[in-house]
C-alpha cells in the first residue's frame, strides 16, 4: 500500500488507508459531518467515504439502491450498473460488517458547482452494519470525458484497497 497511507476518519472513529496524492476537501469547502472526501491533487478524481441510514433493500440490490440515490443526487441524465458483486469478508479489514458489495457504474453528471454533464465512472463499495442501523459507502469519482494523465491516476485496483482498508477503531460514532 505504498501509494496508501493510514489516516484517520471521522475523528478517529474509522481507519482507511487514503491515496497520498490527495487532499482533505474539508480545507476548501463545507463537507456535511456524516461525510469525508479527498481530492486527487492533480486531476478530477474523488473518493467519499459516507455514514448513512441503513436501508431495508437485500443482497446486491442494496448496491444499486445507492447507485440510484447518488445518480438523484447528482441529478444524472443516464446512468448503467456495470457490475456488482459480493465482498468477502475475509478480504476487508472490516470484521463486523453483515455484508458488503462492489458496484462499478457509469453516470452523466455534473461536478461540485459545474454546469456540464460528464461520463463519470463509479466506484462503490458498500459496508451494511444492520446492528448499528447504519450502511457505510466508500465512492470513487472518475470523469472519463476529461483529459488527465494517466500516470497519475486512481486504478480499480487502487480503489479495492482502500475501500477494503476501511476499518472502524471506534463503534460509539453510531450510537
Amino acid at each position: 500500500m505504498s501509494l496508501l497511507k493510514e489516516k484517520l476518519l471521522f475523528g478517529g472513529a474509522l481507519s482507511c488507508f487514503i491515496p497520498t496524492n490527495s487532499q482533505d476537501a474539508s480545507m476548501i469547502r463545507d463537507i456535511p459531518d456524516n461525510q469525508e472526501v479527498f481530492l486527487h491533487a492533480s486531476n478530477e478524481q474523488s473518493i467519499m467515504i459516507d455514514i448513512v441510514e441503513y436501508q431495508a433493500v437485500e443482497g446486491e440490490e442494496s448496491a444499486r439502491y445507492y447507485f440510484e440515490d447518488l445518480a438523484s443526487l447528482n441529478d444524472s441524465s443516464e446512468n448503467k450498473v456495470l457490475c456488482v458483486e459480493r465482498v468477502h469478508k475475509e478480504d476487508t479489514c472490516m470484521k463486523i460488517h453483515s455484508e458488503a458489495w462492489a458496484l462499478s457504474g457509469q453516470q452523466y453528471a455534473t461536478k461540485f458547482n459545474e454546469k456540464t454533464k460528464n461520463l463519470i465512472e463509479i466506484n462503490l463499495l458498500l459496508y451494511r452494519l444492520p446492528q448499528f442501523s447504519t450502511d457505510i459507502l466508500v465512492i470513487m469519482n472518475s470523469p472519463l470525458c476529461v483529459q488527465t494523465s494517466t500516470i497519475d491516476i486512481w486504478t480499480k485496483d487502487i480503489f479495492k484497497q482502500m475501500a477494503c482498508s476501511l476499518n472502524i477503531i471506534d463503534s460509539t460514532i453510531f450510537v
